[in-house]
Formats: C-alpha cells, structure tokens, sequence
C-alpha cells in the first residue's frame, strides 16, 4: 500500500524506495485467544533502555528480547506455538494461548525479494542481520587474538533474500 502510494501518487521513483525486512519477531499477550486483529493486553513492562512503559510486549515468552526474540531463536523455540499463514499479507505469524508472534521467515522473505524486483524498487534493508546468523563449528580467534570466527555460519533469511534478488 505505502509502495504504491509513494510510486502513484506522490511521483517517487521505484528505485529510490527499500522494503525493510526484520530478522526478528514481535511478540504481544492478548485479550483472550490470540489471532489476528485480537486485542492487545497491556502492562507496564520495564524494558532495558527506555525504563517502564505500558506496552503489550510478551515478556512471558521472550523476556530476554523484550518481546522481539532473533529470527535464529525464535525459529528453534517454538515448537508449542502454531504457524499460521496470512496469505493476504504474503507472511506468517504464530499463536500459543493468547500469545502472538509476528516474524518473516525464508517463503516471506521470497515474496518480498520478488516484490522488489518485480516493482524495481531500490533494494532491502535489513535490521538486524545479526538476527538470522546461526553459528556452530566451533570457534577459533585470528593470530591477533581479536575477532572470534565460527566454524560455520548459516543465514536462512538473508539467503532467500539474495537468491530471489539475483535470478
């Protein structure tokens, strides 16, 4: 929608908008069971950097993130929730209870990269590729002793991102 109005109606050129795309999820409490358009439970949550406020972040699930848990995390701790499919907006979400999580995963991820090519938008940003890097291998140190290297690296996201944008 924003797309198409920046394009059609405000004159901007396609290559001069990105799409963003999250590595992460958001997870909220609901009022109730959790689906789409179900209404959020606030609370005042503490959270890290900006102190107390009244939010509907799902401390109970994904405290540690403040409710926005790493697509690498959140993909290997969710085997209680169920994955639903919104086909209207091309992603997925999941629901345990009256818990609900947004996220992108590899097929969202395609459409989006096929969204940007089709329309020759600018490109993608990206935050946080940190988000989607699962390490394993092992670790080893360079001579200097400076920046730890992992023996393997796997980027599911960022992958299905270049693949779709390069056919």
């Amino acid at each position: 929608q924003t797309f198409k109005y920046l394009t059609q109606q405000k004159g901007v050129k396609p290559e001069k908008i990105t799409l963003g795309a999250g590595f992460y999820g958001r997870g909220v409490k609901t009022v109730g069971t959790a689906a789409l358009g179900a209404q959020t439970a606030k609370s005042t949550q503490n959270f890290s950097v900006d102190g107390s406020h009244f939010s509907a972040a799902d401390f109970v699930n994904w405290g540690i993130f403040e409710g926005c848990p790493n697509y690498a995390y959140l993909k290997n701790n969710t085997s209680d929730w169920t994955r639903v499919w919104d086909n209207n907006a091309k992603v997925p979400y999941m629901i345990k209870g009256n818990y609900f999580l947004s996220y992108d995963d590899a097929e969202s991820m395609k459409h989006k990269a096929d969204y940007v090519v089709l329309n020759n938008a600018g490109g993608v940003i990206v935050w946080q590729v940190f988000g989607d890097m699962e390490f394993s291998g092992g670790v080893s140190y360079s001579s200097a002793n400076k920046l730890p290297k992992a023996g393997s690296v796997k980027t599911e996201l960022l992958d299905a991102l270049h693949n779709n944008m390069n056919k």
